[in-house]
């Protein structure tokens, strides 16, 4: 499917806006939303998938970033790519 000709609903993003507005890449969403499933965050990445497409809602991930600020951003990103986990 090609996402940039769908027409989404105001307020969502897809992968490569999530990437353009916030600066989370796409291997890296791809990793916390893996993250979530293995290790059962208490706080993962919110998503959407519809088929084989993922949507963020826009207020979901201000959140999100919000409540990760009280965490250290940095060793939850790192860990992310550590093949350990």
């Amino acid at each position: 499917m090609n996402t940039k000709n769908f027409n989404i609903a105001e307020g969502y993003l897809t992968q490569q806006d999530l990437a353009d507005k916030f600066g989370i890449s796409i291997k890296l969403q791809q990793c916390l939303r893996l993250k979530a499933r293995r290790r059962k965050d208490l706080n993962p990445l919110p998503f959407i998938k519809i088929g084989k497409v993922i949507f963020y809602e826009q207020a979901s991930i201000i959140k999100w970033l919000s409540d990760k600020e009280k965490e250290s951003i940095n060793q939850q990103f790192t860990n992310c790519f550590d093949k350990r986990n």
